[in-house]
């Protein structure tokens, strides 16, 4: 409607200066000119015009119309100027019309378009194109000077105090040019400051006629667009351009556009856009970069993208969103058809969770997730409905015990998993996304997964898992501060609620549970996990022939995570609970063949306080108890578990046999330091299963001291009797000590003139000994009247030096060598003793007897060979005085001559088999009766 004014009255004032100069001499037209020029203006506008005062030169062609006002206070158009200058040039010959000078000063112009305006003529034209008169048309120069500009619709106001506006034309070539100062843009509540707008442009009227924006630079208070671009064919316009968009606040820009709707928004926006409008269809594209962006607590942050705008689709590719130290990329593609088809393809790389739930008003979280891979996305935006597949690799994944971003101490993973691979189908809505057939592969262990995310923040998820088998070493070997080790089997769970206190419910069976460098065994139970609260009821688990049940509870949500715990052992073996320990407590692996320890069990554990360091007790019964071959009928013991230090107090073990008991006492910690003490009360040798064979005799004393600490235990430990017996033989006193220190042990006895010495070193999975034992018998005759009574053995000497070494753990195995001395043997009348020292080497496979010579009066003998594994290679010489087969042979009555004896001896010791030659000398022998 503004440029039909000013055209009005640019061709008014052209046909009123060419009227003037025609008819300079005609005294009507020279009268009534500006009554024709207001007409105009008044016909063009449809508005009432006045005018303060018009005056016309018609020698040059000039016109003043001082005070013009164009409609009423509250039309639908306004105009007020201050002054009007028009100067017209007339060529009559070219037919054409110049106007040299178009000045407008002070002008007020307000235009309101919701009003309605003139009727369109009847058998007009929808859009009206240039009209033919521009061609007989000429503008020269243009000048507005100081004006204003106010345009109101519905609700919405454009305000421009001040306008500035030149044209200047050269033949039908237009140089336009438009400057303005402050305004502004209203509509309901937005309120957009304008500071300014540059503009130049070069129109040409001619035939369709073409307009080139040379640059449109506007600014606003936090943002500004420099625009260039051509319009050609004013007819059926055709638009090409581009713009240069900054959006320098988003935040102040929200509180103008749409104040007090949206909280927390802020960023910069800055777009690069080529654009272009042919045959009413509009294309664009180019280039998004937004800088620190937030919204409602959302916070977008960085992202760059490339678009392309076509009526039929709308392409978004190469974006770019930065998240933590990774970020997404990918394309997306829009159809602007009836249901929106949509369908993007995603890469991720290095993307964290943690960063991506802070972006989306779930900061702090106590996850860390990072993950690459791909996505890939297809449906429809109207109604939104997408379904596609992912591929994502997650190098580190764990559950925190405080938020990642903590300041107060640095956050601890209380759960973790290894490198997993995650494949799924996805399927989202506006309410959730689904995961149909997801599968991890947690480090070569599978877990099948399915269930939904919902963006409901209260609903969370609600995920089922189950898995045929995943190791815990997969799951980086802990939960919380408890180390943990096996294979999950039968794995089945449900996680479900919020996202920021999600409950957790399943069950599983472990084999080959470690957990606290506890060896448990096979164990199941069922599991819930709620307000970071893990229940473990119906625990189930048997080690070896081992089996215990209860329960268990962790709170993950309060500092050292406190548990609750309640265990019951009612039927197990001492060797199980060794082996349980024996990882934890290294000094045990002594005792770690069932062979040398083991028993009967029953035990009740209660433990609570932090789950490193809980308080606990036990109490334990035994039955049938075996400690290197001694054995105890029965026992029981109590502890308690002070973990603050941590300190385990034996309060009370103590094991039966008869009469007799055996005490030990004390504690194990703190830092690992022993101080326990063991005694013997009520024992005699005849409890001592080691001296059953011996028929040992008398009272019994034992004492033990252990200090040092678990990885180096000092013991000393001592044993005694007095005046003791072999059945009826006196032994005497018999003293004996033991001493450990780390891992070298010692050991010394004396029992009346026999000594025994050793040492050994503990190592992992045997003890390797040596040991010496010196052997003086000075009268056998006791010994034999009360092993071999029937030997008809008067009596006897013994003199021996063994040399021993082997595995304290497999002492059967042990391989020495005896050195004798002195042997006698008095039978009858006659005496045998050894002819020299002798030597015997014995081993695993048998014995080796090196040299052994015997002798009697006028008798000598001497044997060598070996007996290997119960079989017997033995050699044979021999001279026999035949008085000596008297004294073996009770059915002889007399012997004389001498025997003469070369054999070899073989078979074994139950049935020996003798081949050789037996040579008789001056033989004589007669028979009783």
């Amino acid at each position: 409607m503004l440029s039909r004014v000013l055209v009005a009255i640019a061709l008014s004032a052209a046909l009123v200066s060419g009227a003037a100069i025609a008819l300079l001499r005609t005294e009507y037209v020279g009268t009534n000119l500006c009554g024709y020029a207001i007409a105009t203006i008044e016909e063009a506008s449809a508005a009432k015009v006045r005018v303060d005062r018009c005056t016309v030169d018609p020698t040059r062609g000039q016109l003043v119309i001082d005070g013009l006002t164009v409609g009423d206070p509250g039309g639908r158009l306004e105009v007020r100027a201050a002054r009007v200058f028009v100067q017209v040039i007339v060529r009559p010959l070219l037919q054409r019309v110049r106007l040299e000078r178009l000045e407008i000063d002070h002008a007020e112009v307000k235009l309101a378009l919701d009003q309605s305006g003139p009727a369109r003529p009847r058998g007009a034209a929808d859009h009206q194109c240039l009209p033919d008169a521009l061609d007989r048309f000429e503008l020269g120069r243009v000048q507005v000077r100081k004006a204003s500009l106010t345009l109101i619709s519905g609700g919405r106001e454009l305000l421009v105090p001040r306008v500035d506006a030149q044209v200047h034309g050269k033949d039908d070539a237009l140089q336009v040019s438009l400057r303005t100062a402050g305004g502004s843009v209203r509509a309901g509540q937005a309120n957009v400051a304008i500071t300014s707008l540059h503009a130049d442009a070069k129109v040409d009227l001619r035939g369709r006629g073409k307009l080139e924006l040379t640059e449109a630079d506007l600014r606003l208070a936090d943002a500004s667009a420099l625009v260039r671009g051509t319009l050609a064919d004013l007819c059926q316009p055709k638009v090409e351009g581009s713009a240069t968009v900054h959006l320098d606040d988003l935040g102040a820009l929200s509180q103008e556009l749409i104040p007090g709707k949206l909280a927390g928004v802020g960023g910069s926006l800055a777009a690069d856009v080529t654009f272009a409008l042919a045959r009413g269809k509009p294309r664009a594209s180019g280039e998004l970069r937004l800088r620190g962006g937030t919204i409602e607590g959302f916070l977008p942050g960085d992202l760059s993208a490339r678009f392309d705008l076509t009526p039929a689709r709308l392409s978004v590719g190469n974006f770019e969103l930065p998240v933590g130290r990774g970020g997404v990329t990918g394309s997306i593609e829009l159809a602007l058809t009836h249901d929106l088809p949509l369908s993007a393809e995603l890469q991720i790389r290095d993307l964290e969770l943690q960063e991506l739930l802070r972006r989306l008003t779930q900061p702090h979280a106590w996850v860390l997730l990072r993950t690459s891979g791909h996505i890939s996305l297809k449906g429809s935006a109207s109604p939104f409905n997408l379904g596609g597949n992912a591929n994502l690799e997650i190098p580190d994944f764990a559950v925190l015990d405080r938020a990642y971003d903590a300041r107060k101490g640095a956050p601890q993973r209380m759960f973790e998993m290894a490198r997993t691979r995650l494949t799924t189908g996805i399927s989202l809505d506006p309410s959730r996304i689904a995961l149909p057939g997801a599968l991890l592969d947690v480090d070569g262990s599978r877990v099948a997964v399915d269930g939904a995310l919902h963006f409901d923040l209260s609903r969370g998820l609600d995920l089922a898992a189950t898995s045929d088998s995943i190791t815990l070493a997969a799951l980086r070997g802990h939960v919380g501060a408890l180390t943990w080790d096996g294979t999950v089997v039968g794995l089945k769970g449900h996680v479900f609620g919020p996202y920021g206190s999600p409950r957790i419910e399943g069950g599983a069976s472990i084999r080959d549970f470690r957990m606290l460098d506890l060896s448990l065994g096979n164990i199941s139970g069922d599991a819930r996990l709620e307000d970071f609260r893990l229940a473990l009821t119906n625990l189930e688990g048997k080690k070896g022939q081992t089996e215990f049940g209860g329960r268990v509870l962790l709170d993950f949500n309060r500092p050292q995570t406190p548990m609750t715990a309640h265990l019951e052992v009612p039927k197990g073996r001492v060797h199980d609970i060794v082996d349980l320990l024996v990882v934890a407590v290294p000094a045990l692996r002594t005792i770690g063949d069932k062979a040398n320890v083991d028993g009967s069990i029953t035990a009740v554990l209660d433990a609570q306080g932090p789950a490193s360091r809980p308080d606990g007790e036990a109490r334990v019964s035994f039955a049938d108890v075996n400690v290197f071959g001694q054995h105890f009928p029965e026992g029981e013991a109590r502890a308690t578990l002070d973990g603050n230090e941590p300190r385990l107090r034996i309060e009370d073990l103590t094991l039966r046999r008869g009469k007799g008991t055996v005490t030990l006492a004390g504690d194990f910690g703190p830092e690992y330091r022993l101080e326990m003490d063991a005694q013997s009360h009520g024992l005699t040798l005849q409890d001592v299963d080691l001296a059953k064979a011996a028929r040992m005799q008398g009272p019994f004393e034992s004492s033990a001291h252990i200090r040092g600490v678990a990885s180096h235990p000092l013991v000393e430990a001592k044993a005694s009797f007095a005046d003791a017996k072999a059945d009826k033989a006196p032994v005497g006193d018999g003293q004996f000590a033991l001493s450990l220190d780390g891992d070298a042990m010692r050991w010394e006895g004396q029992v009346g003139p026999h000594r025994v010495a050793g040492r050994a070193t503990i190592e992992e999975g045997n003890v390797p000994y040596t040991a010496t034992l010196g052997v003086r018998f000075a009268d056998l005759s006791e010994l034999f009247q009360t092993f071999l009574p029937d030997a008809e053995l008067r009596g006897g000497a013994l003199e021996a030096d063994v040399a021993v070494s082997g595995d304290l753990l497999h002492v059967a195995e042990s391989e020495g060598r005896v050195q004798i001395a002195r042997l006698a043997v008095e039978r009858q009348e006659m005496t045998i003793e050894n002819d020299g020292p002798g030597e015997l080497v014995f081993g695993p496979e048998g014995i080796d007897v090196k040299r052994l010579a015997v002798r009697a009066p006028y008798t000598s003998a001497t044997l060598v060979g070996r007996a290997a594994y119960g079989a017997l290679d033995l050699r044979l010489v021999a001279s026999v005085d035949g008085r000596l087969l008297q004294g073996l042979f009770a059915d002889l009555e007399h012997a004389a001559g001498t025997c003469l004896v070369q054999a070899s001896v073989g078979g074994t010791f139950a049935a020996p088999l003798v081949l050789g030659n037996l040579h008789i000398e001056s033989g004589e022998m007669r028979l009783r009766g």
